[in-house]
């Protein structure tokens, strides 16, 4: 079972370790909605400077973009140690590259405000934690530098708490029913307004977010009320030194009905 004994969950499932060993290595393996938010994030010089990857698994992500961008650097942390050790063995990174066994909000090693980009791909909307995970990223941002991250939404209300929204580690894509006996983690479901808030409530309050998103069935190893979610991949801008932000911009490609709930979008109706 998981141990809370750090902020985040400990996870123990080395079927973690063995999945991330052989999925999510390549650009082509990851969603449409992360390879927006990474092609803007890179801007028109496809560059995306030192990366620090929060929930790194086996580092994957490294790989991956090493593939698409122009990379300086790649850290990953991550609280899964057999994770870890395995990327760490794997290695064939394209840029020097560092792997840790830790969690974010406790690593001590690591120079805030120093990362060109910082990312979190199903790492805050997998743990109890979320608001502080994503405070912890934000402060490793280097002003001027972009945030990453993947969130659920919908326009219904929060789930944060493993009561009404878990899901159980099995990469089988098996019934809840078949997965008895298994770990299990949250799966944190934000409400679009809230998550919003949540991010212009960063501080500093950030220059820009970018969010492309679209309707999907949650995961079949989920519990949860909802049956389907907006996946969404976000890039947040720090802004540059010294510059004072009056308003955050917004460029929000998402679903219409995503922010209102059926039948209380204004002027027409629900689905």
């Amino acid at each position: 079972m998981a141990e809370n004994s750090s902020a985040c969950i400990r996870y123990q499932a080395r079927q973690l370790a063995r999945f991330y060993a052989a999925h999510r290595r390549s650009w082509a393996e990851f969603y449409p909605s992360e390879h927006e938010a990474f092609a803007r994030a890179a801007g028109p010089d496809n560059d995306l400077g030192l990366v620090l990857d929060a929930g790194c698994g086996a580092g994957g992500l490294g790989l991956a973009l090493g593939e698409r961008f122009g990379l300086r650097g790649y850290v990953g942390v991550d609280i899964h140690a057999g994770a870890v050790a395995a990327g760490q063995a794997a290695g064939g990174f394209a840029c020097p590259a560092r792997l840790i066994a830790g969690d974010i909000l406790a690593v001590s090693d690591l120079e805030p405000a120093s990362f060109d980009t910082v990312t979190s791909l199903s790492c805050a909307d997998w743990n109890l934690e979320t608001t502080a995970i994503l405070a912890a990223c934000w402060r490793y941002v280097r002003p001027g530098g972009r945030f990453i991250l993947t969130l659920r939404l919908s326009p219904l209300p929060t789930l944060m708490d493993m009561g009404t929204s878990y899901q159980y580690l099995s990469f089988e894509d098996a019934p809840p029913e078949d997965c008895a006996g298994l770990e299990r983690a949250p799966y944190v479901v934000l409400n679009t307004g809230h998550a919003l808030s949540l991010l212009a409530g960063l501080s500093p309050a950030p220059a820009s977010i970018f969010a492309y998103g679209y309707w999907g069935a949650p995961s079949p190893t989920a519990v949860l009320p909802y049956d389907r979610l907006a996946f969404t991949a976000l890039t947040v801008t720090k802004p540059e030194a010294g510059t004072e932000i009056a308003a955050t911009r917004a460029e929000l490609h998402l679903p219409a009905d995503a922010f209102f709930a059926p039948g209380e979008i204004p002027g027409g109706g629900g689905n």
